[in-house]
């Protein structure tokens, strides 16, 4: 095989061979399964040489005021950004590994599927607005504890009403 030929077929793939750019971010998106957006200007980056007359706003506009894109973690759970068309079909491609990142989450936190459930209408009511990572495990961490303490409440009257009864 040619190398030159594989390499301007990459690049043509790609939209970074020129006359190959788009000119709808969602098409590079679609293209590329998704942007990825670990950190804040890698899509921006990403589409200065893939979009013809690209201005940084765009994608911005599409995210925020269109909504025709959505910010998801997909692959290597790591941060995309993807058209809505396709980010229920990456979802469910890539949930199991997501899923157990949550599970160990639960695990080091001696977190049970129960005081999940148990959770679970407090953490849909709490996700009502737009909310961090770190702000949905700081909650879940601060629930289970409040569980933890209940617990060992109960444990206690328990025991002293067994001592007292004796």
């Amino acid at each position: 095989m040619d190398v030159n030929k594989i390499n301007e077929y990459t690049l043509m793939k790609h939209n970074i061979l020129p006359g190959y750019q788009q000119s709808c971010i969602e098409d590079v998106a679609r293209n590329h399964l998704g942007l990825h957006s670990a950190r804040i200007m890698t899509p921006y980056t990403t589409l200065c040489s893939r979009l013809k007359g690209y201005n940084p706003q765009m994608l911005t506009s599409q995210l925020y005021k269109d909504k025709k894109l959505i910010k998801m973690r997909c692959m290597r759970t790591t941060l995309h950004i993807v058209p809505l068309d396709i980010a229920s079909i990456l979802h469910m491609a890539t949930l199991d590994l997501r899923l157990s990142d949550c599970k160990l989450f639960f695990r080091r936190n001696a977190i049970s599927i129960e005081q999940v459930e148990d959770m679970e209408e407090e953490l849909i009511n709490f996700m009502n607005l737009p909310k961090t990572s770190s702000e949905i495990e700081e909650r879940i961490l601060e629930k289970n504890k409040f569980l933890q303490t209940d617990l060992k409440k109960e444990s206690a009257k328990k025991i002293s009403t067994c001592a007292v009864g004796k």
